[in-house]
């Protein structure tokens, strides 16, 4: 098979897309939403406990890429519930011609303090509706990701330098999967629940919908504990949309380095007919991550074969990521041609 290599930035956090809603737009003709001078202006108490802040993040289609920019209110205003409760995501969707626009918010920190995040590289300010808001992060992520961030009580990873604090004498709110990773609440949200306090959280479990072996406890901590994100967060969403980091205790674990698909001497030849409606092949795309990146080799059999039934159906996906060192092995096939003539660079690549 001959290969196509992709290199691709992990997409952060919270994101739900639909890949069935987007699947016909071609995403052509993106707007870019406008930048102001800005007018609003305010300081963060020094414990944001229960401090009140939205988000508001244009999710744009590129052809095979979606480009999603994240921006919020914090150090900007509290999110005016008067302006925040009018706002149309579908209208806004339509004015820059974006797949979609998610509104994240109402959410309340849980948190006491925060060092190194929410603060804009950019430094662009936008108005939504009358609430300004900084732009905090552009992600860029494939198509074929869609769906990450699509699944309850299931890890994102967000790329982020961040420490929280709990202080002392403070209630904290986690989660415990069945393998005893422990997720502690940094923020609950009144998306689904316009009426949910902070006050509510001790006995959330009770009308949590958990996942089997998952359980749910708010405790009281004695001292000062921080819940650190060097570069890179595990993060994930309960039924309510309220947001848990992974408490990790130790020292990351050293990164892998994948193993490369060994070439061979190519042996194999088959030319393609003058008409190729209906002639067969296959891809395999191994995913391997490198830190914060992931490698998607595109491997497949025209011009070489014709996916010989046999051979592919004893290829096993588990067995082939085990081999390679790879996050995921993708059996791509077999698949057939509805067209009769491929012209220019894409006869390699499914893309």
């Amino acid at each position: 098979m001959r290969k196509l290599v992709v290199s691709i930035l992990t997409l952060i956090a919270l994101l739900s897309l639909a890949f069935a809603a987007v699947s016909a737009q071609d995403g052509t003709g993106n707007k870019e939403v406008p930048e102001i001078t800005r007018t609003q202006f305010e300081t963060p108490p020094d414990d944001i406990r229960d401090y009140r802040y939205c988000e508001i993040i244009p999710v744009f289609r590129n052809r095979l890429t979606f480009n999603v920019e994240v921006y919020n209110t914090i150090n900007l205003n509290q999110c005016p519930a008067e302006q925040w409760n009018v706002l149309d995501d579908e209208a806004m969707a339509d004015e820059y011609n974006a797949v979609q626009v998610i509104l994240n918010g109402p959410r309340y920190w849980v948190i006491n303090e925060i060092q190194g995040g929410g603060e804009t590289a950019s430094g662009k300010t936008v108005d939504f509706g009358g609430i300004e808001m900084n732009l905090v992060a552009v992600i860029e992520t494939r198509l074929w990701e869609g769906t990450v961030g699509g699944s309850l009580y299931t890890e994102n990873e967000v790329q982020r330098e961040t420490t929280y604090t709990y202080s002392a004498g403070n209630m904290v709110y986690e989660l415990t999967s069945p393998d005893g990773d422990v997720y502690r609440m940094q923020s609950y949200s009144q998306i689904f629940d316009p009426e949910l306090t902070i006050n509510d959280l001790e006995t959330l479990g009770d009308s949590l919908d958990l996942p089997d072996g998952w359980s749910y406890e708010a405790r009281v901590v004695e001292e000062d504990e921080f819940l650190v994100a060097d570069g890179l967060a595990f993060v994930i969403n309960d039924d309510f949309g309220n947001s848990y980091q992974k408490v990790i205790d130790e020292e990351p674990e050293t990164v892998v380095e994948p193993n490369s698909v060994p070439a061979i001497t190519r042996t194999q030849f088959e030319a393609s007919p003058d008409d190729i409606r209906n002639y067969r092949y296959c891809e395999i795309i191994p995913v391997f991550r490198n830190r914060l990146t992931f490698n998607v080799e595109v491997y497949n059999t025209i011009n070489l074969n014709q996916c010989p039934a046999e051979q592919w159906n004893v290829l096993d996906d588990e067995t082939m990521a085990d081999e390679y060192n790879a996050v995921q092995v993708i059996l791509n096939g077999p698949r057939y041609w509805v067209i009769n003539e491929i012209r220019g660079g894409g006869g390699n690549s499914i893309w």
